[in-house]
């Protein structure tokens, strides 16, 4: 797996414009992060639901919870699969970094 390795230089090559250049680079993409993941709660909340909808329609049983619903169908709740997708790819990346 190869790295392509990016640098700011700034035109004038001093080393102050340098740093604000860089300065101003990482806070645009960490502001760009702190956006999305607010977003991607809201995200899944809503994916949650309509999966609770569906799930609902696939059992007419109103006694069963939406955790033995799910487990009846083969199903696990869209946050953990989506933390188990993050396991499986801290796994894959300390076994790269492992070898």
């Amino acid at each position: 797996m190869k790295r392509k390795k990016t640098s700011i230089i700034h035109q004038s090559l001093k080393s102050t414009s340098q740093c604000v250049t860089a300065t101003k680079s990482a806070n645009k993409t960490l502001r760009m992060i702190s956006r999305t993941s607010v977003n991607k709660d809201t995200h899944i909340e809503m994916l949650e639901k309509v999966q609770k909808r569906a799930i609902q329609l696939m059992f007419r049983d109103r006694r069963l919870s939406y955790d033995e619903r799910l487990q009846k169908s083969g199903l696990t709740t869209l946050e953990t699969r989506r933390l188990r997708g993050d396991l499986i790819e801290m796994f894959k990346i300390s076994k790269v970094l492992m070898t």
